[in-house]
């Protein structure tokens, strides 16, 4: 879905389309954004907890797309798409809720946040690269960008 919104948020400094000839690369630090809990219960779960009533935003690095070690979830290696980008930190990571937010690299937006880890464990957060849509991005919004 794409949405236009009628103003900024108040307070925020907008980020603007991405430059596709600069993207981040591995390890580089992108921010993400999000209303989903900061918080894990006593099983890891992150799911049904309280959403955060702010909106949150953190430092992360852009990791390869690989499933990770999570004893408490097995997942199939069907991060290998060119259509999305990860990223992982120590002590960060996204929830349940923070889908649609944005992942920002040097003010622009390169990503909308899509998956985040039902546990708090060592799985990668996921977005969908606006690079891979620029092409749709421009047709249905007439703005093109690099």
């Amino acid at each position: 879905m794409l949405l236009r919104l009628p103003a900024p948020e108040p307070g925020f400094p907008t980020a603007t389309l991405p430059d596709c000839s600069s993207r981040p690369a591995l390890r580089a630090t992108v921010q993400v954004a999000g209303h989903g809990a900061s918080t894990a219960q006593a099983d890891g779960k992150k799911g049904g907890l309280p959403s955060s009533p702010t909106l949150q935003c953190a430092d992360t690095t852009v990791v390869a797309c690989v499933a990770g070690a999570c004893p408490l979830l097995k997942l199939p290696n069907y991060y290998n798409n060119n259509k999305v980008f990860c990223y992982k930190r120590d002590n960060v990571d996204t929830s349940p809720g923070d889908s649609g937010g944005g992942v920002v690299f040097n003010r622009r937006i390169y990503g909308v946040h899509i998956r985040g880890g039902k546990y708090a464990c060592d799985t990668p957060g996921m977005a969908m690269d606006l690079c891979e849509y620029r092409d749709w991005i421009t047709e249905v919004t007439g703005i093109a960008f690099p």
